[in-house]
């Protein structure tokens, strides 16, 4: 199992309808076949520099590439993520399997 996940800060020019429109744009996300447990995240501990994030997870690495490659992650990165995101830290885990 992998989880996928990037946390962000939006540009300071970005209004409030235009969050609105960038979470729901990225819902979308969960089309993409082979995403799982999508999640659309907002930050409530100000400690960090990032407001939002987005997490999902994905059976394995063939999965995980359907997703970076597929049309519908293509257009929000390009239409949707990149002319409102100021910064980002993307943090991709694979499961930890320890033998006993």
């Amino acid at each position: 199992m992998l989880h996928h996940s990037v946390f962000l800060k939006f540009k300071s020019e970005t209004s409030h309808e235009e969050q609105a429109y960038f979470i729901a744009e990225s819902r979308k996300l969960a089309q993409i076949p082979g995403v799982m447990n999508l999640q659309v995240l907002e930050e409530f501990n100000a400690t960090n520099p990032y407001t939002h994030g987005l997490g999902m997870d994905f059976e394995d690495q063939a999965a995980y590439d359907v997703y970076s490659n597929h049309p519908i992650h293509n257009r929000f990165v390009q239409e949707v993520w990149l002319p409102r995101v100021e910064k980002w830290q993307e943090i991709d885990y694979r499961e930890l399997r320890v033998k006993s």
